[in-house]
């Protein structure tokens, strides 16, 4: 019942937009066949190995977390746009991933950005502790040695670097009333009257989480919320209570809310929340930067190796380490993005 008075959360994917801006003209895709790489921009190459270990990385997460619960068949099962979930992974996530890396890349060659030596070492040492962690399976699955690896993650980190660089042009100052984050208590009824009587209830002395209990059609009562997540009909309403305080009834379409503010700044959440406001202006620096980058170029996708690339590893090549290991070794560069 979440979703009934609350907007979707946007997820962050570092590539999410790529799909967009190509498939709305800002960039093409042109297709090649050559067996060198998978993925170029300009100079910017992704090779064959590098994007299975890509995919390496991201199949054993999706495998290790749905074949517990819907079974080893999960990848033939059709998403709502009737296709395999393979083919949305791959086409999607994997696709997002790798097409982020060679267009951040891609930027860090038109700036002249090079990795400096220190950063080239712990790439090394890194490459040499994930290709160690490998198991034969996997380095089948990729075919990536150990130089691949090395490669793929002085990558990642020239990618981490382009954003460092944008951040620092990024206002990162969040007032209080931008980043508050509110606990509230919500009863949803269908009809008027049943709200009007809950809320005479309510004014009468009544306990309110009781009442959501008897009373409310949704399943959960209680919510920490922050700007942005609610619905227009109760954002301003909920934003300018104070603790204790409960609302009029609010109607939102067919629905009828009240909504008691428990707190009106939960002091841990709201810093947590300064973080994620800070994160998305990043994130749109990065986006924007990227999208008029990438206006006038094509992104080259190697069409034969990407078709025979399979998201389908046997137990034994499942590996998740990548992102963990990288971060082992570059925490300041991923912390600050």
């Amino acid at each position: 019942m979440y979703d009934r008075f609350m907007k979707k959360r946007r997820l962050l994917w570092i590539g999410l937009a790529f799909i967009l801006l190509i498939s709305t003209g800002c960039s093409q895709i042109r297709v090649s066949t050559n067996s060198e790489w998978m993925m170029k921009l300009d100079e910017a190459v992704l090779e064959k190995e590098e994007v299975r270990t890509i995919a390496l990385t991201q199949s054993s997460l999706f495998q290790q977390f749905y074949i517990p619960l819907t079974g080893s068949e999960f990848w033939n099962q059709l998403t709502e746009e009737n296709q395999t979930f393979e083919t949305y992974a791959k086409d999607t996530i994997v696709f997002e991933e790798a097409a982020a890396i060679t267009i951040l890349n891609a930027i860090a060659d038109s700036w002249e950005l090079e990795l400096t030596d220190s950063e080239k070492d712990l790439a090394k040492r890194a490459a040499d502790e994930y290709y160690d962690t490998m198991s034969k399976e996997a380095k089948r699955y990729t075919g990536a040695n150990r130089s691949d690896v090395t490669r793929l993650i002085q990558k990642y980190v020239r990618a981490l670097d382009v954003i460092e660089l944008l951040a620092e042009d990024v206002n990162m100052e969040v007032s209080d009333n931008e980043m508050r984050v509110m606990d509230i208590q919500v009863i949803i009824c269908s009809d008027q009257a049943t709200a009007q009587q809950v809320k005479a209830q309510v004014d009468a002395g009544e306990d309110f989480l009781s009442l959501a209990k008897q009373y409310s059609i949704a399943n959960t009562y209680e919510y920490s919320v922050r700007r942005g997540e609610l619905a227009e009909e109760l954002e301003n309403t909920v934003f300018a209570m104070d603790g204790g305080t409960v609302t009029q009834v609010i109607p939102v379409g067919d629905e009828f809310y009240l909504i008691k503010c428990v707190n009106d700044y939960n002091e841990t959440l709201s810093e947590e929340n300064r973080s994620n406001i800070q994160q998305q202006r990043i994130y749109q620096m990065w986006m924007d930067t990227a999208a008029d980058f990438v206006l006038d170029r094509k992104l080259e996708i190697n069409e034969r190796s990407w078709n025979h690339l399979s998201l389908e590893l046997n137990t034994q090549a499942q590996n998740t380490q990548l992102f963990d290991i990288i971060e082992t070794y570059f925490p300041s560069i991923l912390q600050s993005n």
